[in-house]
């Protein structure tokens, strides 16, 4: 059975990553990290299994990174 996965929004990812607005839309422009998902007419978020991606990725990339979100 699949699990409901939190969405968290913008301002819960720039505090977990400890980066400001600016650089995770640079990131996503530059392609480092990924698009947030529409929810609604002005809504948008991050998946839980999205940013538990970019983190494995960071850890994958030699980066030390721990548990961001829970």
């Amino acid at each position: 059975m699949n699990e409901i996965q939190p969405i968290y929004t913008l301002k819960e990812v720039c505090a977990a990553l400890r980066i400001s607005k600016a650089t995770l839309w640079r990131w996503q422009r530059e392609g480092r990290f990924p698009r947030s998902v529409k929810l609604s007419p002005g809504r948008c978020g991050y998946p839980k299994w999205m940013i538990d991606d970019f983190m494995d990725g960071l850890c994958g990339a030699g980066r030390i990174a721990g548990e961001v979100l829970k």
